[in-house]
């Protein structure tokens, strides 16, 4: 069976003959030859998902947004040879003016692999764990940008934070959760000369509203026997491959980042949208996208957000089951024995929990069963697992096809901060 996957890449590998597989296609961009994402990247879905950021096929270095920053020691307090001289500290509140020129020290990053134009770079001490936006998305922006952050200036493996286009046009957005420390902020610019010239931008710092804080917890999965089983509906066809069920009341309401919510959705895909109303368009959405993407899909709990398709003759479906009383009452969704399109020896069962009054959200694995195939993909090795809200500028990654990062043994919790 030819994978999706790899029917987009030679797609994409003749048009380059012809055309280009452009570089910034989508809104904002110029073009180019460089790079895969605007209308054919990892994010693009064959109901109109998000485009993917440029750089999206080199899947191997995965960019969680509003992640934990697992404790290390402090960033070095010298830049080192290969980095350019801070220009400054930065506050949790902070706006600069600043022009890229010169040549560039740091010629790539863990989200874009052409970062050949010059850079600016900031230092940043926190005393605590802090909840920040990091944007580039001001008008004065004339030039494009990559945000990442940090550890140690010189050494791209000590990046805890990256984003590439995430804001409008080729601007950054860059929404984490660091931990008390030191860090380096690089303002970047996508290029694959080194002779390119730069520009004027203006980077913006502010406290994240809303987000979330990630444990890992005992595994649980509900008993969803007698749950009720949703509806699947295709774009076309009969097959609840790519499916996704009418938008239908939750049992209480809720709050996604901040927002409450009163609606769901459960694509056979791995992943539920929540909504404030029941008007809305659900996302069938096969093609897996890191987190946060303005680009549709938004509003979604992703605990295994992958190429799925059904058991043949497997009883394959989705259900639903609440539990307890009220306030504390949580609603359970549960994937029911989905395969991988890419590996369809492979099996898999997990479960989002939605938690009343609290508005924690859980992850639960109850069977991976690893394919005979590509077993790293029962783990995670092709799938997005994690939260992102309404507007898709918010959210909380665990992975990003990364194999090994869900487990049976444990389960994942989201605590709003």
């Amino acid at each position: 069976m030819t994978s999706k996957r790899a029917l987009s890449i030679v797609l994409c590998a003749s048009l380059t003959v012809v055309l280009g597989c452009g570089d910034d296609t989508g809104a904002g961009g110029t073009g180019g030859s460089g790079g895969a994402g605007g209308t054919g990247g990892t994010g693009g879905a064959r109901d109109g998902g998000a485009d993917a950021p440029r750089d999206a096929p080199m899947i191997d270095a995965p960019i969680p947004d509003a992640p934990v920053d697992a404790p290390e020691p402090d960033a070095s307090p010298d830049a080192g040879p290969m980095c350019p001289t801070p220009i400054r500290a930065l506050a949790t509140t902070d706006s600069y003016d600043g022009t890229l020129m010169g040549m560039s020290l740091n010629d790539s990053t863990s989200c874009q692999s052409s970062t050949q134009g010059p850079e600016d770079v900031f230092t940043l001490h926190l005393d605590a764990q802090t909840a920040l936006v990091f944007s580039t998305a001001g008008s004065r922006t004339m030039v494009d940008t990559v945000l990442e952050i940090r550890r140690v200036c010189e050494d791209p493996s000590s990046a805890v934070a990256c984003d590439d286009d995430s804001g409008p046009g080729t601007t950054s957005v860059l929404p984490v959760v660091l931990e008390a420390g030191d860090y380096f902020v690089l303002v970047d610019t996508y290029s694959s000369s080194p002779t390119t010239t730069g520009g004027d931008y203006n980077l913006a710092v502010s406290p994240l509203q809303f987000g979330y804080s990630e444990t890992s917890v005992p595994s649980s999965c509900d008993d969803l026997t007698t749950g009720t089983v949703l509806t699947l509906t295709p774009a076309a066809g009969t097959s609840i491959d790519d499916a996704a069920s009418a938008i239908t009341a939750l049992p209480f309401n809720f709050q996604l980042a901040g927002t409450t919510v009163t609606h769901y959705s459960v694509t056979s895909n791995g992943f539920a949208q929540l909504w404030t109303s029941a008007t809305g368009m659900p996302s069938r959405a096969f093609r897996n996208n890191r987190i946060p993407v303005p680009d549709a899909p938004n509003g979604f709990l992703a605990p295994f957000w992958d190429d799925l398709s059904p058991v043949t003759g497997g009883n394959t479906d989705a259900r639903v089951a609440s539990f307890g009383t009220a306030p504390n009452r949580h609603f359970t969704i549960q994937w029911t024995n989905w395969t991988l399109f890419d590996d369809d020896t492979t099996r898999l069962t997990f479960q989002a929990k939605l938690f009343e009054t609290s508005h924690v959200v859980e992850f639960h694995y109850c069977t991976l069963t690893p394919g005979t195939v590509t077993p790293d993909l029962a783990t995670g090795g092709s799938a997005t697992v994690g939260i992102e809200d309404l507007t898709g500028t918010v959210g909380r990654a665990h992975s990003f096809n990364t194999a090994g990062s869900v487990s049976t043994s444990s389960a994942l919790r989201f605590t709003p901060l």
